[in-house]
């Protein structure tokens, strides 16, 4: 199988999104013969020694170069000739549907406020060359169909995924550390991080993640002694820290603003760092929030949104490595290899075509 995959995130880039597409790529590469076509800011960005099938395309990150991306990516694919397509961009699916006889999956993350978007998804839902629309949550596709005024059918729904961490059950957890992995963007919970470091002055907080500008001109000046803040580290390095963490915070809240605060996520989101921290082998607290309580069996602690006492109760019950404790990162582990590693997502995205 020849498989074009086709995504509208800027790399390369720190962002979720271009993380997710990355990931995507490379272990739909190890099942099928797989190319990429991605947007690059400049040239330099789209120097390639030793993978022939990534082919950025030059773009502005402007409005008027999303139409001019999907037509770009529409000519690249009649060039490249795949035998099927999988596409996160709604507009180059649209535009592929009107000029080819190509049939594809779409992914989305979102619905937008947007009326051209709106006009288009609809479409695309009625449409035979649309195989499918895979969306990251329950939510999501539940909103589809009330939205749209749509059935199921068409409809399938993977959450996110990651890699296996290696390290995992291997290396010696702190014994009084709490790590927060991740942006920093409104809604991410970190206002919240540091006050709970302002009451829990016996723990260490170490959060990894970025921009480095929000962390400086807004957080900064609320941060704690015992809030120790490193930026951006490359993956290993993350993967060290949730592997070693006393426990690991997804304190998430119910709205999360990206793209400058245009888009809410946070109906829809499900995190790659859940999915990472299930993957670490270290305790857990996340929020109590739909999108997250999704499993089977007991993961991790779970707190309301913006509760200190329940929260601080959960990183302590967590720091004490009971055999409860132990369980639940022996639950998470094991589910995670089971249902959310990148390579079994790529098998189910294989067995839709």
């Amino acid at each position: 199988m020849k498989l074009l995959y086709v995504t509208n995130s800027f790399m390369p880039s720190q962002k979720a999104n271009a993380i997710h597409s990355e990931s995507q790529f490379k272990y739909l590469s190890e099942l099928v013969d797989t190319t990429m076509l991605y947007k690059v800011k400049s040239l330099k960005d789209n120097v390639e020694t030793d993978n022939k099938n990534r082919r950025g395309l030059l773009c502005l990150n402007n409005k008027l170069f999303i139409i001019v991306y999907a037509v770009m990516a529409v000519i690249e694919t009649l060039r490249i000739k795949p035998e099927v397509v999988y596409t996160r961009d709604i507009y180059y699916a649209f535009l592929l549907s009107l000029a080819t006889n190509y049939t594809f999956i779409i992914e989305i993350h979102n619905l937008y406020r947007n009326d051209i978007y709106n006009i288009i998804l609809k479409r695309l839902i009625s449409d035979k060359k649309c195989r499918k629309i895979v969306c990251i949550s329950n939510n999501l596709k539940n909103d589809v169909v009330n939205v749209y005024n749509t059935t199921e059918k068409k409809l399938i729904v993977l959450p996110d995924a990651a890699e296996p961490n290696d390290l995992s059950f291997k290396v010696r957890r702190y014994s009084k550390n709490a790590v927060y992995t991740g942006s920093l963007y409104e809604g991410k919970g970190i206002e919240f991080i540091l006050e709970l470091a302002a009451l829990m002055k016996d723990i260490t907080f170490d959060i990894y993640g970025g921009p480095e500008k929000i962390w400086y001109d807004k957080y900064l000046s609320k941060s704690s002694e015992n809030v120790q803040y490193y930026g951006w580290v490359d993956r290993e390095q993350i993967k060290i820290a949730q592997a070693s963490a006393g426990v690991l915070l997804l304190p998430n809240e119910r709205n999360i603003y990206t793209n400058n605060g245009r888009d809410n996520i946070g109906r829809y989101t499900s995190p790659l760092k859940l999915y990472e921290y299930m993957a670490s082998g270290s305790p857990f607290v996340c929020s109590r929030i739909s999108n997250y309580k999704i499993f089977d069996t007991d993961v991790c602690l779970y707190a309301d949104v913006g509760d200190h006492k329940e929260w601080e109760g959960c990183i302590r019950s967590a720091l004490s490595n009971s055999s409860n404790i132990h369980q639940l990162r022996f639950n998470a582990h094991k589910l995670f290899h089971e249902k959310f590693t990148w390579h079994k997502r790529s098998e189910m995205i294989i067995s839709l075509f």
